[in-house]
């Protein structure tokens, strides 16, 4: 016979079990409210302190409009950070060496303040 229940009487409470579970809403808690404020900061960012010199690129790089396309390049380009996905955006956008150039420098400092 397999045994299929435990008869068992449990003393005390489960005070370990209780704080794992406390810590653990706080830690999903804390980083719930992190990326929303990322992403407050993203956006706060493409719509006042994007250069005047990256808002032609922005806009030649979609058709999504200018803030949507900065926020979404932003996001994506902070969780991928690779040269080769600049490069990519480059090629596909068609851009020029300037206009990387622009982008790259846009990159650095939305880096510097988000």
């Amino acid at each position: 016979e397999l045994p299929y229940r435990q008869r068992l009487k449990l003393r005390g409470s489960p005070f370990f079990t209780l704080l794992f579970s406390v810590m653990c809403f706080l830690i999903f808690a804390l980083q719930i409210f992190s990326e929303h404020q990322y992403e407050e900061k993203v956006i706060n960012y493409c719509q006042h302190e994007l250069t005047d010199e990256a808002i032609p690129v922005f806009k030649k790089m979609g058709t999504e409009g200018i803030l949507s396309g900065c926020i979404n390049f932003m996001i994506n380009w902070d969780i991928n950070a690779d040269n080769k996905d600049l490069d990519y955006f480059a090629y596909k956008a068609q851009l020029s060496t300037l206009e990387q150039q622009t982008l790259a420098a846009e990159l650095e400092r939305f880096n510097t303040i988000v």
